[in-house]
């Protein structure tokens, strides 16, 4: 039975329509079909309030549904908006980080090879000056070496010159048939020029006109050479 006492519309009994708008205005139309006569005007009243209460509220219950489903989505959409913000801060970052490395990298990697060309440079240099100062050791040993034997050969042309001879294994003859040699010259007169000339290629087995060589002439006189030409064997 109806709310006003009639049979039920079969319509709406049947109808499991989850739209209560809907299933407010099937029922109010089938009532209105079958209202009887005897139905005053404030049963009229109260059943359109109740319907216009009953639209209203689901009404409502819709708009509140739909507020909620696009509250959610909204929600739903935000949360994937921070989530690709965090996505792409951390690829950021991933970025970054693999950017100071790559940097890092090529600066180790210069600094390397910088190092290693100072290195190259220095060894190089080093070398440099180490091969010129041992030029410079051996032109100054050279010189020195060639101004001494300069002296030398000086000494003994001077020591030639003065005494007649014509070099350091020359025989000079003297009066009486008698000769000598410039070591004997030397053993007897410039002593400390007996090592110039035996450096000088002179002969210490030249014997003189007596038959003595320059070092038993040495000791005949005792001349401070005498060891000088001391035989070896």
């Amino acid at each position: 039975m109806s709310l006003f006492g009639f049979g039920g519309c079969k319509a709406c009994g049947a109808s499991e329509s989850a739209d209560p708008v809907k299933d407010t205005v099937k029922f109010c139309a089938e009532d209105k079909e079958n209202m009887s006569p005897q139905m005053n005007e404030e049963e009229v009243a109260a059943a359109a309030a109740k319907e216009m209460y009953q639209r209203e509220r689901a009404e409502a219950e819709a708009k509140k549904q739909r507020e909620l489903e696009e509250e959610q989505k909204r929600a739903e959409e935000q949360a994937e908006e921070q989530q690709r913000q965090i996505k792409e801060e951390e690829a950021r970052k991933q970025r970054e980080e693999e950017r100071r490395e790559a940097e890092e990298r090529v600066r180790v990697e210069e600094a390397r090879k910088a190092a290693e060309e100072e290195q190259r440079r220095r060894q190089a240099q080093e070398a440099e000056e180490e091969r010129i100062s041992k030029e410079t050791a051996r032109l100054e040993r050279e010189a020195l070496e060639a101004q001494e034997a300069a002296d030398k050969k000086k000494q003994i042309d001077d020591f030639l010159k003065q005494h007649g001879y014509a070099s350091v294994n020359a025989k000079r003859k003297s009066k009486f048939g008698r000769y000598k040699y410039p070591l004997h010259t030397a053993v007897k007169h410039n002593p400390e020029i007996v090592p110039l000339l035996l450096g000088g290629g002179a002969e210490s087995s030249n014997k003189n006109s007596a038959g003595l060589t320059p070092y038993e002439y040495a000791k005949k006189l005792k001349a401070p050479c005498e060891s000088v030409l001391r035989p070896t064997s």
